[in-house]
């Protein structure tokens, strides 16, 4: 009854929509009666071919105001948590309240009345991160980590994790209306770095939502490189990767090293830091920041970094391509570990159209040193 008139064709036969359950952790099927409730995200699925706009009309975001957890003084809106039943971390699915972009580093928590930076060290009811569905896998942000700072945009649905020490408080998400029209977040990031046109043009109107490869400075020698992995057949990429080093980063898991999550249906195309060495904190990761100074020795120390690309079967030609700082391009080696080739980080016909392989099954891996 919400959409119906915009998407036009037969509910249930050309279109359907799904929630996400937060109380039962449950996708659901949606009937024609049923209501949108602000601040939830959902699923559109499209059976018939062709492509529709929706039009939709409303009245202005309600925020509260007077919160002094709020970071604005016009007010949030508040979207309540559920904690999970337990004593496991679950997924809630958010949806972007706002009709204008938003930084996540503005974002806050309310916990009893209590509020706290997403990244505050005391935080240990949610996530600081959250997750994208990209259509073939799942992106990573946070507010403070270089490459992989967020902006939520207009009619996003968003993922978070809460964690079983929210039980027995109260939750509120607190989402201020302020609009996030250039890539302005309060800590200090690296300098942009110009690269060549992807080779596959037609994702280009997505880039300005990331940031590229940052490169350094004179006093501040943190960097990070990002890979891309791509193919045409399907349409599929995964550029939400990045490695690099940086004062605040540690040897081992560090708050710069974001989780990935495993794409949920084919055809999938995912970047990974695989970490089974890790301990508690083993998984696959989107990032992966080591310390840019040695302990006994000034500069930037020598490292190397393992890294795979999944997909959802063997068979899909793909290129893998990278952005990054020329300085730290010209000493870098990228190393295909099923081929033993060796590939010079700074040659440009690779950094222009990268190496073309074929998936000869589900994983490939590589090392960068």
């Amino acid at each position: 009854s919400v959409l119906g008139n915009s998407l036009g064709g037969i509910y249930d036969t050309d279109w359907v929509v799904w929630g996400y359950a937060p109380v039962t952790y449950q996708s659901r099927k949606l009937t024609a009666t049923d209501s949108l409730i602000p601040g939830r995200g959902y699923w559109i699925r499209k059976y018939s071919p062709g492509s529709v706009s929706l039009t939709a009309t409303g009245t202005a975001t309600p925020v509260t105001a007077g919160n002094p957890n709020c970071s604005s003084a016009a007010g949030c809106y508040e979207i309540a948590l559920t904690a999970p039943p337990g004593g496991t971390s679950r997924y809630t699915l958010i949806g972007m309240p706002f009709p204008y972009p938003v930084g996540w580093w503005d974002v806050r928590l309310q916990v009893d009345g209590v509020g706290y930076a997403l990244n505050d060290p005391a935080n240990g009811y949610v996530a600081p991160s959250y997750w994208l569905w990209n259509g073939n896998g799942y992106d990573s942000y946070n507010g403070t980590t270089p490459g992989m700072t967020g902006i939520l945009q207009p009619w996003q649905g968003f993922w978070m994790q809460v964690h079983p020490a929210s039980q027995g408080h109260s939750l509120k998400l607190l989402i201020p209306p302020i609009p996030k029209y250039g890539f302005t977040p309060p800590a200090r990031i690296p300098a942009v770095a110009q690269h060549p046109t992807p080779v596959n043009a037609g994702f280009r109107a997505l880039d300005w939502l990331m940031a590229p490869a940052a490169a350094s400075e004179p006093d501040d020698p943190a960097w990070y490189v990002r890979l891309i992995a791509e193919t045409s057949t399907p349409a599929m990429r995964d550029r939400n990767n990045v490695f690099g080093q940086i004062a605040t980063a540690a040897a081992g898991h560090d708050p710069h090293d974001l989780p990935k999550l495993a794409p949920f249906s084919p055809p999938s195309l995912s970047v990974v830091f695989p970490h089974p060495d890790w301990g508690p904190h083993a998984g696959d990761y989107a990032s992966d920041y080591r310390p840019n100074r040695a302990a006994s020795t000034p500069g930037r120390p020598a490292d190397r970094w393992r890294f795979a690309i999944r997909t959802d079967r063997a068979g899909y030609p793909l290129r893998l391509r990278w952005e990054g700082p020329p300085d730290i391009l010209s000493r870098s080696e990228v190393i295909d570990e099923d081929t033993g080739s060796r590939y010079p980080a700074n040659d440009p016909a690779l950094l222009h159209n990268g190496i073309p392989l074929t998936m000869t099954a589900p994983v490939r891996y590589f090392t960068w040193i």
